[in-house]
């Protein structure tokens, strides 16, 4: 087990990582000429990292927090974009899979999100503009990508456990290293500068009742993001699916009926998420 001081300041000068393929299409753009704001934005959107990185930079020393990625890569300019790109690491080919793994988890519960927020009963607080959405289903669980690749050791013990039925993976990874994936999403949060609601998703998408606010953002990342694992969009070894917060769905508005009709619109909307899944199937 590692100090808790000692996660947080590895997460205080870690860098990010990406995969070669997205590196080398975002390099690409630049050198041709569609070098737009929006091509760059349409390339990074399905790299949790790289979006959170580009977010966490357009938030340095600004009055009202960025929580879109198109109007921060606009405020960043393409060629920021490119340079914090490029300092990223490579992944390795052994680790490709397990972090695809991840982003797809990532990627399906922004999906599920916006098809809960256009289903015509979930309540928020206040309307939530759809890149933003997007931004909190991709980034709510960057603890678990990150404990997947820097930590590779400690979660494989905690996935052996979890097999032989010792109890929830959040739990044995944090007896394993020393910190669980919403703690690691924390500290990544601060270091990186990402603000609040993105930071808030982050630290408690797992137990949403513990946030202490922005209550309905939580709850609908946390109803998306079990919803689609019962689906089987899963990090690496987290197989044993966690109840959804009855509460949760309360604080959105929903019940059962509505949760089965919001199942039935993902399934039947699946033709840009079989995309994705396409073009991280090309990046193994």
């Amino acid at each position: 087990m590692i100090p808790i001081a000692s996660i947080r300041s590895h997460l205080t000068t870690f860098g990010g990582f990406t995969l070669p393929r997205t590196l080398a299409r975002v390099t690409r753009i630049l050198a041709s000429d569609l070098d737009s704001v929006a091509s760059i934005t349409e390339e990074i959107a399905g790299d949790p990292m790289l979006v959170a990185r580009v977010l966490g930079q357009a938030n340095t020393a600004v009055a009202e927090p960025i929580t879109a990625l198109p109007i921060a890569v606009q405020s960043l300019g393409c060629g920021a974009v490119s340079a914090l790109a490029s300092n990223f690491t490579l992944i390795e080919s052994d680790q490709r899979k397990p972090l695809a793994g991840c982003w797809s988890c990532a990627n399906a519960t922004a999906h599920m999100m916006q098809t809960m927020v256009e289903y015509r009963q979930t309540k928020l607080a206040k309307r939530v503009d759809e890149d933003t959405l997007r931004a909190l289903g991709l980034l709510h669980d960057l603890g678990s990508a990150i404990g997947v690749i820097e930590w590779t050791s400690d979660y494989a013990r905690a996935c052996l456990r979890l097999k032989a039925g010792e109890g929830p993976l959040s739990q044995l990874f944090k007896e394993e290293l020393g910190a669980d994936t919403c703690e690691i999403g924390g500290f990544l949060a601060q270091a990186w500068n990402l603000p609040p609601p993105i930071s808030t998703v982050m630290m408690h998408h797992q137990h949403p009742m513990d946030a202490p606010d922005h209550l309905d953002l939580v709850c609908l990342v946390h109803v998306a993001r079990n919803l689609v694992r019962a689906l089987g969009f899963n990090a690496p070894g987290d197989t044993v699916l966690d109840p959804i917060e009855e509460r949760a769905v309360q604080v959105i508005g929903l019940g059962a009926i509505d949760l089965e009709r919001i199942l039935r619109r993902f399934l039947d909307n699946l033709d840009e998420l079989e995309a994705y899944e396409a073009t991280l199937l090309k990046s193994l």
